[in-house]
């Protein structure tokens, strides 16, 4: 069964939260925080739907060209079954978001989507300093850019 991907209403807001909480802990954004983030005009969520539950969300700011990924989780019973890949392939000519250095995980399923890691800024998160790896993905560049980045062909 493929999910189904459709953008975010109000009431998707208690499920968004009880995978928040369960995938990233006190780390995790608030209800406040998700409610003001999506106050701006060029902000967006999509949320993804399996067997009549929410299983994953993505938070991001649109402009002409790219996508900003604010926010992007799939809740742990739900993954491997294409849910983050289908999020994904609502991607337009540029994509880029930021992962948490222990996020592993993560790293590996952006990578295996076609993002590359563009570099390291350091100390990204705020609440505990730890640095974040930069992950993008661009029309006709991924390939040549995969194939030489250094973060992850060493």
């Amino acid at each position: 069964m493929s999910p189904i991907i459709r953008n975010y209403i109000d009431r998707d807001l208690s499920g968004i939260l009880d995978i928040e909480q369960t995938c990233f802990g006190d780390q995790g954004w608030s209800r406040s925080q998700f409610r003001d983030c999506l106050q701006y005009h060029n902000v967006n969520g999509m949320v993804a739907e399996w067997q009549e539950l929410i299983v994953g969300y993505v938070i991001y700011g649109l402009n002409k060209l790219d996508m900003q990924v604010m926010n992007f989780a799939v809740h742990p019973t739900a993954r491997r079954n294409g849910i983050g890949t289908a999020m994904l392939d609502q991607r337009r000519k540029t994509l880029w978001l930021n992962v948490r250095e222990r996020n592993l995980e993560a790293q590996l399923f952006f990578k295996k989507n076609g993002l590359w890691c563009n570099g390291i800024n350091e100390r990204y998160f705020e609440e505990d300093g730890e640095d974040a790896y930069e992950f993008a993905w661009h029309v006709n560049e991924r390939d040549a850019a995969e194939a030489t980045n250094p973060v992850w062909n060493e």
